[in-house]
């Protein structure tokens, strides 16, 4: 819980710039077996997909995982149950809704009964107030969001008994950019400064506790951009760059996270498209602090949109576990089953039903 805390503290202080930046660098490989767009064109409504595995000691467990999706193939709700023949415990919950038109965090969440959490959202879609509970429902933290034209002005964390316990200044500038943003705690005591300006030369810089964000953007001759941005992770003090390629339809292609005085590369990822704009393949590779490989996954799509092939890595130890997918399909082109083996086992296969 303490790790969750200072993970949520970081990404509420930089919380503008995310999602004018990074709404489209933080994608999850595991929403890549079937792409939004063949979905929506199957009129898929709702997906069940039925687990069972069996680990190298041969002990079996099994899992259901009910999901429900919008009119644009996107994943709105999804429950997930362990020992899906008697429905012993929920591992996985969360639920989003759409706000005229536009997907807005508005969620349960409820993974390895740690925490709930609630999102309000405001008549404009705006998020007002974020709700941290355990599981019997207590609750622990509680952020509150207040604006002005639109801009996240105030930030206000709550702990117990619902008492202040730190606040967020937010400024702007001219062009709606975010400048700052400042930690206070409840004694209005400056604790931290993000300074998201940069100076002419675009270097990174870290003065006491103000740490420099500075983003800036390369402009090509064939209408693609490449985006740089620095800044100082606050748990650990550590400079960061992020480097995202997008090509000249706005799709990111490449994206390269580096970490350290060394700049360590710790996150990569490819991503693929053909001339219609259609996903043709994705990598992701994961990396530790010495930039020594720890996992990596890769995609290769049908020209309908379903996947043809996936191959997941591990580094363990001295060795690499790899573990390899096979798919079967259904008449409308949408996966059937999945079995995933690990030298020449099969550990763990998958069944899907859906609902038009």
């Amino acid at each position: 819980m303490k790790n969750r805390s200072l993970f949520l503290g970081f990404a509420l202080i930089v919380l503008p710039f995310q999602l004018s930046v990074a709404q489209s660098v933080y994608l999850k490989h595991d929403d890549y077996e079937m792409s939004d767009s063949l979905l929506k064109s199957k009129g898929v409504k709702a997906i069940i997909t039925h687990t069972a595995q069996t680990n190298t000691r041969g002990k079996s467990s099994s899992s259901v995982k009910y999901q429900y999706l919008n009119e644009q193939g996107e994943s709105i709700f999804h429950l997930s149950i362990k020992d899906s023949l008697h429905f012993n415990k929920i591992y996985g919950f969360h639920h989003q809704m759409s706000h005229k038109k536009n997907t807005v965090f508005y969620n349960d969440k409820f993974y390895n009964s740690n925490f709930l959490k609630f999102t309000e959202i405001s008549d404009s879609g705006q998020i007002k107030r974020i709700i941290y509970s355990n599981r019997r429902g207590k609750i622990n933290d509680i952020y509150e969001y207040h604006y002005a034209a639109g801009k996240t002005l105030r930030l206000n964390r709550y702990k117990h008994k619902h008492k202040l316990s730190e606040y967020y200044l937010y400024q702007y500038q001219a062009d709606g950019k975010i400048l700052q943003s400042a930690l206070y705690n409840k004694h209005d005591k400056l604790l931290s400064v993000w300074d998201y300006s940069c100076s002419d030369e675009g270097k990174v810089s870290k003065h006491k506790d103000t740490f420099k964000l500075c983003t800036q953007t390369s402009y090509l001759a064939d209408g693609s951009k490449i985006m740089t941005t620095n800044y100082f992770e606050n748990y650990t003090k550590l400079p960061v760059q992020v480097i995202i390629h997008y090509n000249q339809h706005e799709q990111m292609t490449k994206y390269y996270k580096y970490k350290g005085v060394e700049k360590q590369l710790i996150e990569y990822r490819q991503i693929a498209y053909d001339q219609n704009k259609t996903l043709l393949s994705t990598y992701f590779l994961y990396a530790n602090k010495q930039g020594q490989k720890q996992k990596s996954f890769n995609y290769i799509y049908n020209p309908n949109g379903s996947i043809a092939n996936r191959t997941d890595s591990f580094v363990n130890k001295q060795s690499v576990d790899v573990n390899h997918y096979q798919y079967s399909y259904n008449s409308m082109g949408l996966i059937a089953t999945c079995s995933i083996s690990k030298q020449n086992r099969l550990f763990l296969w998958r069944r899907y039903e859906y609902r038009f």
